[in-house]
């Protein structure tokens, strides 16, 4: 996982990286991971 100006991660299966067919597997995106935290600009709360 990176934290940097975003939030990255990966898949890793059987001790390799795992990209999908689109090379997209493991994205976390951008996601609320708190109900009552902080709002955010996208108009949710609690989103990384």
């Amino acid at each position: 996982m990176v934290v940097s100006t975003g939030v990255g991660g990966g898949l890793i299966l059987h001790g390799r990286l795992c990209p999908g067919p689109t090379g997209n597997a493991g994205h976390i995106g951008h996601i609320s991971v708190e109900v009552d935290g902080a709002p955010c600009p996208c108009g949710s709360r609690g989103c990384v």
